[in-house]
């Protein structure tokens, strides 16, 4: 029985350890979830009756490009609709920032979705980015 019990906190001792090992792993990779922007950022604030978004990407050197597209979305169902959309295009490490307002509806779920791209200075395309505000009830 004893040797049971000790095989039993020895496993769970193992196993606790390769979660936090994993854990850990998956923080080192957000950290990189970007190669070719310094940062990326995505808004949706509603007051009033109006939605305001915003969202920015921004490269991580000077000779880069980066174009940013953001989309004021409604959810429909299990669908998003896209209701306005605004777009960027910069070059340079303050990156590229479009935003805008609209009016909303009150009830109705809103979010902001971004697209983008970070370009050389040749114009090839080195990263394509997607990234979702969270969503919002008006």
């Amino acid at each position: 029985m004893r040797k049971r019990l000790v095989a039993l906190v020895a496993l769970v001792g193992i196993v606790a350890m390769m979660g936090c090992g994993y854990y850990t792993a998956g923080v080192a990779r957000a950290a990189a979830r970007y190669t070719d922007a310094a940062s990326v950022s995505v808004s949706l604030n509603i007051s009033g009756g109006k939605a305001s978004c915003s969202g920015q990407i921004k490269p991580n050197a000077s000779n880069k490009k980066a174009k940013v597209t953001i989309k004021l979305q409604k959810k429909t169902g299990s669908s998003w609709i896209t209701m306005q959309t605004w777009s960027k295009t910069a070059t340079g490490l303050a990156g590229a920032k479009a935003s805008g307002t609209r009016a909303v509806t009150a009830g109705l779920t809103y979010r902001v979705y971004l697209t983008g791209y970070v370009y050389d200075s040749n114009g090839n395309v080195l990263e394509s980015i997607t990234k979702a505000s969270a969503s919002k009830v008006a």
